[in-house]
């Protein structure tokens, strides 16, 4: 019988860096704890292309802090992956020789490929994928990934540059409803690639993951009530568009005022939902559906696998 192992997940995404505790084998798993650290290290990278020295001491800080954490609770295997900020970063190997030297994490700079098939891993567990044409969607701090099932199998996998954060640097000198306005015309240049990619079979379930989807459904549920479809929160894909405008109607403090949202989260919620709501109409999905699981979770899953190198 596989013996269950205590595991530390680190995604060092371009808006914040999320790390997980679990224990368990590859069947079945509990989580044990989850921290989120808003080391924003897209934003200066998608402005200047490179890692300053503060966001890299807020990096090592808060790999430290996890490196404890994982002694205090027993934890023998550890992997962090790191996505878009990093691929894009000049100085990458500095960040992350600082990382390994302070924390003993040594990080893997995935492509954008190996991000949207860890997204399908995550989400599959939660969402049953094997009936139909699915359409997954993470939009993150630099990229969206795009995956497509066909009954259950793996079709495509596709990272494009629509992270929420990246889009935000492009359109700085916008705000609100103008910014809304702006990213959906420029994600209009990828409709045809992404339709090429979809075909002719219509998506039985367009599925959503990323923090930004979360905080969008519970704006959603403090207005119209909760929905869940196929036992997983969810909301009608115009109710989310209707989301989206009304929160670009306000100015950034405003929504931190009015619901809460933190600062990294009040500025990008607006560009990710836009994304979220175009592909949603462009795939011709009714619902959204929106698991808590996504990168992370995948690469825990793939590193809860009995082959996978220990």
């Amino acid at each position: 019988m596989e013996e269950p192992a205590r595991i530390g997940i680190v995604d060092m995404g371009s808006n914040a860096i999320r790390f997980l505790i679990a224990e368990g084998c590859s069947d079945e798993h509990r989580v044990l704890e989850t921290h989120r650290q808003p080391v924003r290290l897209g934003d200066a990278v998608f402005r200047t292309g490179d890692v300053p020295d503060s966001a890299i001491a807020d990096t090592v800080a808060a790999f430290e802090q996890f490196r404890d954490r994982c002694d205090q609770l027993g934890v023998g295997r550890r992997r962090a992956v790191a996505t878009s900020a990093m691929r894009n970063a000049r100085n990458r190997a500095r960040v992350l020789d600082r990382v390994l030297e302070a924390s003993g994490f040594a990080i893997e700079v995935i492509s954008g490929v190996e991000e949207a098939r860890l997204l399908m891993l995550g989400i599959e567990r939660e969402v049953d994928l094997s009936a139909g044409r699915s359409v997954l969607l993470d939009v993150g701090g630099g990229s969206a990934e795009v995956v497509i099932i066909d009954e259950g199998d793996l079709v495509s996998a596709t990272s494009y540059p629509l992270g929420a954060l990246r889009m935000l640097q492009q359109f700085r000198e916008e705000d609100g409803a103008r910014l809304a306005s702006r990213v959906t015309e420029h994600l209009k240049l990828h409709d045809r690639q992404i339709t090429d990619l979809l075909g002719d079979a219509p998506a039985a379930r367009f599925v959503a993951a990323g923090g930004n989807i979360q905080s969008l459904l519970e704006l959603v549920r403090l207005r119209s009530g909760t929905l869940r479809v196929d036992s997983v929160d969810a909301c009608a894909i115009e109710d989310l568009g209707e989301e989206v405008r009304r929160v670009a109607s306000m100015s950034v403090t405003e929504r931190m005022a009015r619901h809460g949202l933190r600062a990294d989260r009040a500025d990008t919620i607006v560009p990710a939902g836009v994304v979220y709501h175009h592909l949603g109409r462009l795939v011709g999905a009714e619902h959204v559906l929106a698991p808590r699981a996504g990168v992370k979770e995948g690469l825990l899953a793939a590193t809860l696998q009995p082959d996978h190198e220990r």
